[in-house]
């Protein structure tokens, strides 16, 4: 399987990790495959859960070294066997690992969202056709393993109960188009600047895009099951509820709340609800390699 994550290009979603992470790049076939490009920073998206069938191994060899070029791009890359990141912060690295978004982090120290890496991690000698078995949460694991070893990771999770939105149909009922093949290895999608585009995705890949644009959890009330083709576009610099958006003249794109009700018949209502967060209790730079 093969991921690659960039912080401001398009994206192009095929199942990541069997959708992991429903994020970013395409990846080698048959493995599912994901790409997905989000305003910096970048955010992970929810997985499915799988049930792993190997052990999950560890990096044999990882190198990490403070990011030295002045270019203004974050990327990454995971393969079955091999992970590299390119000018991440640890922060970053914490909400891909952890699957969750930066906002939902704290207690990390200054230096963890300011200075940046350069990572390659490896596993040697690696037999591809077993590591091709390994689940989306085992690779999240792996890169764990990286925190609590270099970075001398210590931290814990808490359920908050925070805002969030639930996902429902409007009123007049949902505008969605089941796809023609409902197969979910074959989904695609792309983002780019207020223009999101689904082919074959499940609800939950919207809402993970609704996460990531408000920085808030998104709840699934609409009890659709099926995978559907969509198109939404909205202004991505308005994210006022419908009903609320600044009056920009007849030309203006519409709020992305708006832009659901009316295109996708679907509608956020905000809520409260129980959310898990990521609590850093200790965190260190890293060791020499």
């Amino acid at each position: 399987m093969r991921l690659i994550y960039h912080h401001t290009c398009r994206i192009r979603s095929r199942r990541v990790q069997d959708l992991y992470r429903t994020l970013y790049a395409p990846l080698q076939t048959p493995r599912s495959t994901a790409s997905c490009v989000l305003p910096c920073p970048l955010q992970p998206c929810s997985k499915p859960a799988q049930t792993p069938t190997i052990s999950t191994p560890t990096y044999d060899v990882v190198s990490i070294v403070p990011h030295k070029s002045d270019v203004d791009s974050s990327a990454w890359e995971t393969q079955d066997s091999a992970f590299t990141a390119t000018n991440v912060t640890i922060k970053m690295l914490l909400s891909f690992a952890f699957g969750l978004r930066q906002d939902l982090i704290s207690g990390f120290p200054a230096w963890a969202n300011s200075d940046h890496y350069d990572i390659k991690a490896k596993i040697v000698d690696a037999d591809p056709s077993t590591l091709r078995k390994l689940t989306g949460k085992q690779h999240d694991e792996m890169l764990v393993k990286i925190l609590t070893d270099r970075f001398n990771l210590k931290s814990h999770t808490e359920t908050k109960e925070l805002p969030v939105y639930a996902l429902v149909l409007a009123s007049h009922g949902s505008k969605l188009k089941e796809s023609a093949i409902q197969d979910n290895s074959k989904d695609t999608w792309t983002m780019n600047n207020g223009d999101f585009t689904g082919t074959t995705i499940p609800i939950t890949s919207l809402a993970d895009m609704l996460a990531n644009q408000l920085h808030r959890t998104i709840v699934d009330q609409t009890h659709l099951s099926a995978l559907y083709d969509m198109h939404v576009t909205w202004a991505p610099d308005l994210t006022a509820p419908a009903g609320q958006e600044n009056d920009g003249g007849e030309d203006t794109a519409p709020s992305l709340f708006s832009a659901l009700q009316d295109q996708l018949g679907l509608k956020l209502v905000p809520m409260k609800g129980p959310v898990t967060t990521l609590v850093i209790d200790h965190l260190e730079r890293p060791t020499p390699n």
